[in-house]
């Protein structure tokens, strides 16, 4: 009994712990939801179409976006994704579910392919924003879930 009892405060301190860390990144970084556009470094040439900027709209991201993102990056990889804060591939699909750039017709044309073909400096860029979005999610569900432990 005494060890499970142990066991349990053990994993109460590993989750305080990991809330701490997640949220001194997130004061670190700052509220980052919200419309953004990034204008490119290095303009992409992509299908025929010249891409000088990407919008975005982090608040569009819902339970919804996370789970086709998850299923889109694990069909393409065949890996799971433990934290969606600190993994630059999923991050990339979810970036691509959330650009709001379109074409003529008025479908979208940014796939996760278009992220990841995007130059270095472009490519950190814009999956920064996404990390510092993520960072402050998982932040406020590691308190929550720690608050309600009592």
């Amino acid at each position: 009994m005494d060890t499970e009892k142990t066991l349990d405060l053990e994993g109460i301190e590993e989750d305080a712990a990991e809330a701490e860390r997640i949220s001194d990144l997130y004061e670190q970084t700052g509220d980052p939801g919200g419309e953004f556009t990034y204008e490119l470094k290095r303009p992409l040439n992509w299908r025929g179409r010249k891409i000088e900027t990407l919008r975005f709209d982090l608040d569009r991201i819902n339970g919804s976006v996370i789970v086709r993102a998850q299923e889109a990056y694990f069909k393409n990889t065949g890996r799971t994704v433990p934290s969606t804060a600190f993994n630059d591939g999923m991050q990339a699909y979810v970036a691509a579910l959330v650009c709001t750039d379109r074409d003529e017709k008025g479908g979208a044309f940014v796939s996760v392919e278009t992220i990841e073909a995007l130059a270095a400096v472009d490519f950190r860029a814009v999956i920064s924003r996404f990390n510092r979005f993520f960072v402050r999610v998982e932040s406020e569900a590691m308190e929550s879930m720690t608050s309600a432990r009592g």
